[in-house]
């Protein structure tokens, strides 16, 4: 038995013909361990007896379609949550919109595509084990908060005072005798700048009755002077016959690992987890949004795509672990000669995407044959050795679409179409024309 087995994913592909997936499963073994199954029934009963960390179910099968099987999975609490990704040669709209609109979190249409479909399914897995990490963790917080006293804090309303426990001084890194006493106006000038107007809207909605509680979280300054997350709670318990509030307890929770792994979640679903620079989705997603802006503003855009040259004799002769390290260094050698306003990402494989605003192509050009210089004089290394490398780009300015489809696709087109005419004009160049 191979014990790496426990350490690594584990995907159940459910398919009545299951060498439909060999393929996928064989390019993916290093990554996963893949159960298949080959009827509905067999992969759920399978699934109870070991939890996957991913599903690919095929829609068109015998007794029990994937549609049925979807919902079984869904409606079993242990398995719920499982992400679930149709494989299916069916290709329309409803029967897409139909697995989706059951939970499933993406569909990949046969024949598949291997580099794509891998992809796909890491980026699942991932945002999967940091949500149920991200749940784990809040689950941990709670029992934690149970077991030992809150930070808690009661408000006089009429003066103003707030008297806290000793927890509050300690979430914040300051004793109780610094912190001893503190007026309403003293707390709300601890709260970060951008959380202040929702922080004093939410008391105020509460105090004027029209919440049961206060509940808000914002960022707070301590003593070593750095932002802490925190979860405030309260309540007015107190109210003269008017109807006024006169008293107030609440209670104060570090929430700062948890905001953490949200924001990793986040960022999870927009990078390439090999390099960490921005995904196709999401520079596309970015690409439209700023020739929305450049329809508006009239001001240059380019898109610039960048492709390794015989990266896959790198492959052939060092293996992908040391291709892997090549991309990587790659990135890292473009990235440190962006502008701040430059967009970079991977397009696919050896392909990477920049996006340039507020920027000729001209310029454009000029910002590239600075990154090849630095690509040529930076070279990556295999055990010491250098691995020289060069790359092709094609670049494209908005103004050239304007009489096709002036969208991000047209505009990337035009300059994968150059990036080409680099490659067969003899690579480690960059064409605008």
């Amino acid at each position: 038995m191979d014990h790496n087995h426990a350490d690594r994913p584990r995907i159940l592909a459910i398919d009545d013909t299951p060498t439909n997936l060999m393929v996928l499963a064989s390019a993916m073994t290093k990554d996963f361990v893949f159960q298949l199954a080959t009827s509905g029934a067999e992969g759920l009963a399978m699934a109870q007896a070991h939890r996957p960390d991913l599903v690919l179910l095929d829609v068109m099968m015998p007794e029990m379609d994937g549609f049925e099987t979807c919902l079984k999975f869904k409606n079993t609490p242990a398995l719920a949550d499982v992400p679930i990704v149709f494989v299916t040669a069916l290709d329309t709209e409803g029967s897409e919109v139909k697995g989706l609109e059951m939970g499933a979190q993406d569909y990949l249409h046969k024949p598949v595509n291997v580099a794509v479909a891998r992809q796909r399914i890491r980026n699942l897995v991932e945002r999967d084990r940091l949500k149920r990490q991200l749940k784990n963790s809040e689950s941990r917080l709670h029992h934690v908060i149970d077991a030992t006293r809150l930070a808690t804090w009661e408000w006089n309303c009429l003066t103003g005072e707030i008297v806290a426990t000793d927890h509050w001084a300690d979430l914040l890194e300051y004793t109780a005798e610094e912190l001893k006493c503190p007026s309403i106006d003293g707390v709300m000038k601890m709260i970060h700048p951008d959380d202040i107007e929702r922080a004093k809207r939410d008391m105020e909605a509460h105090v004027r009755g029209e919440t049961s509680h206060y509940d808000c979280e914002f960022r707070m300054l301590n003593k070593s002077g750095l932002w802490v997350w925190v979860h405030g709670k309260g309540k007015v318990i107190q109210s003269s016959q008017s109807g006024s509030p006169c008293l107030m307890f609440g209670t104060l929770s570090d929430i700062t690992a948890r905001k953490q792994m949200e924001v990793a979640l986040r960022e999870s679903a927009i990078r390439d987890p090999l390099t960490n620079v921005y995904n196709r989705r999401y520079l596309m997603d970015r690409m439209e949004i700023a020739m929305a802006e450049h329809r508006r503003s009239g001001q240059p855009m380019c898109a610039v795509m960048m492709d390794l040259d015989h990266f896959k004799l790198v492959n052939d002769t060092y293996g992908h672990h040391v291709g892997d390290g090549v991309l990587k260094h790659f990135t890292r050698v473009v990235q440190s000669q962006l502008r701040s306003h430059d967009l970079f990402g991977r397009y696919g494989g050896e392909e990477f995407v920049l996006m340039c605003t507020a920027t000729t192509k001209d310029a454009a050009c000029q910002l590239i044959q600075r990154i090849m210089q630095s690509f040529r004089q930076q070279p990556a290394e295999y055990l010491g050795n250098p691995i020289r490398m060069t790359f092709s780009s094609g670049i494209a300015e908005t103004a050239e679409t304007l009489l096709l489809e002036n969208n991000a696709v047209a505009l990337l087109k035009l300059a994968d179409q150059r990036m080409y005419t680099a490659k067969n004009g003899g690579r480690d160049r960059c064409v605008i024309n």
